[in-house]
This record gives structure tokens, sequence and C-alpha cells, in this order.
């Protein structure tokens, strides 16, 4: 668990698919010619993806590191102590990403559809 939280803590988890993601599609787009529906369907799926790691950054990261500085004294009491919050966020981050994917995913099956005619 430790190498985990490190790995995530060193900063490149999280920065990288920010900084480049948003980037990556844009120049597509821009390659692609994409018109203003395409960019906003682009732009609502990268910014559920966004809050998401934005989420898991801000309120689960912390949840774990407050969960690991609780140490073992009594492990189901710390585990009811936090489990509820945790799950409560985890759930909403699985929301997020889910409608991130939806949005991409219908969008690109629209334009798969409209271009295979």
């Amino acid at each position: 668990m430790d190498r985990g939280r490190a790995a995530i803590h060193g900063g490149r988890f999280a920065a990288r698919p920010i900084r480049r993601g948003p980037a990556i599609a844009a120049r597509k787009l821009r390659k692609r010619g994409g018109g203003t529906t395409l960019m906003r369907w682009t732009l609502a799926a990268l910014a559920l993806y966004t809050t998401t790691v934005l989420t898991t950054s801000g309120i689960n990261v912390p949840l774990n590191e407050a969960l690991a500085a609780a140490g073992g004294t009594d492990p189901a009491k710390t585990r009811a102590d936090f489990e509820t919050t945790w799950n409560i966020w985890n759930g909403i981050r699985a929301v997020l990403s889910t409608a991130a994917a939806a949005l991409a995913m219908a969008k690109a099956i629209r334009l798969h559809r409209r271009n295979r005619v």
C-alpha cells in the first residue's frame, strides 16, 4: 500500500493526464477540422474526466492518507470511521468516469454511423 501511495503522490500520477489529455484532444480536433458540436462533446467529456481526477486527488487520496495515519489500533473502528465517506466519494468518482466515457462513446458512435454511409 505504501508504494502505491508514494507513486500516486509523486505528482506525475495526476499531473500527466490532466496536462496532456486536453492538449492532445484539442490538437486532434484542430487537425481533423472538428466542428463546434464535436468540440462541445469533447469538452464535456474532458470536464467530467478532470472532475474525476480532482475528486480523487482532493478527497479520496486525503482519506487514504488519514486511514494510513490512523494506524492499526482498532481496525474495525478505523474502517467504520472511514468507510461511509470513502464509499460515497468513490461512487461519485465512478459516476463521473462513466458519464465521461458515455459522452465520448455516444459521440463516437454517432460520428461512425454518419461517416459509414
